[in-house]
């Protein structure tokens, strides 16, 4: 399963789609830190531009509402807000529902006394731009509540569950990537060879790849590097793309340089 969760789903500068860090101090994941300057992420200097950005954590001023979801077994929908922590928690407000009236993700979910998924028909998008990520296909949604678990977390975090099948989220629009930016933190782990990460849409991905390489596959080609990191180790790892040429840290180390061709963004999932 793939989870993008508050430690996963920011834009900075010209981000069109991150999978990365929410936390303007991020000095839990190895010992790696970004400067602090208060405030929410996008709100900072550093943040600034982002075509769009999606996360269980609220990244701007103003922002209200984190996703549209669908509760199983009545297909009812509604607006889940931030709660006073600024995520996604079960006592996020429930607004414009299609059909009742809710206090909150617990009331939403369990309105009828028998708990039910909930599934993300649309992520907002908080960088202003309104490409909100969508699917109007029911069995391709993903899971932000679990009837039986709960709260969809990673880490602790909440977080939005892909089903490492078919779901996905379409964005609006297609963004060109002629210059853009994408994070991830993650556990190496050369038993994953098989998982591809996305990085916006198929065929494009990051990938723990054989030899103890990681692949990274743009839409013109991939390219492969050694990262440099053990088996369980926990990373961050950076790509920025401009004009076909990309370029792929791994804490914070440049590791790899390859031109492969623009990267269009348009899905997550």
């Amino acid at each position: 399963m793939a989870e993008i969760s508050k430690l996963s789903g920011v834009a900075i500068a010209n981000v069109a789609k991150v999978d990365a860090v929410t936390k303007a101090n991020i000095a839990d994941i190895n010992g790696l830190t970004l400067p602090s300057a208060g405030g929410f992420l996008l709100d900072t200097t550093y943040g600034s531009g982002a075509a769009v950005a999606y996360s269980t954590r609220k990244l701007k001023t103003g922002v209200t509402v984190a996703a549209r979801i669908r509760r199983s077994g009545d297909d009812i929908e509604a607006d889940v807000e931030f709660d006073s922590n600024n995520e996604i928690s079960l006592t996020s407000p429930i607004s414009n529902a299609s059909s009742g009236t809710y206090t909150d993700l617990a009331d939403f979910v369990d309105h009828t006394g028998t708990a039910r998924d909930a599934f993300i028909d649309e992520w907002k998008d908080q960088s202003g731009s309104g490409n909100h990520a969508t699917q109007g296909t029911e069995a391709s949604q993903p899971k932000l509540y679990d009837a039986t678990t709960g709260l969809i977390t990673e880490g602790g975090e909440p977080a939005v569950r892909f089903d490492g099948s078919n779901d996905y989220l379409s964005l609006n629009s297609t963004t060109s990537t002629n210059s853009v930016c994408q994070i991830i933190v993650t556990v190496y782990d050369t038993s994953l060879s098989t998982l591809k990460m996305p990085l916006g849409g198929a065929p494009v991905y990051w990938q723990h790849y054989s030899s103890n390489n990681i692949r990274i596959r743009t839409a013109s080609g991939s390219f492969t590097f050694n990262p440099g990191v053990s088996n369980g180790d926990q990373y961050l790892g950076f790509l920025n793309a401009n004009s076909g040429a990309y370029t792929a840290h791994i804490n914070g180390i440049s590791k790899a340089t390859a031109n492969k061709g623009n990267w269009y963004l348009s899905e997550i999932g």
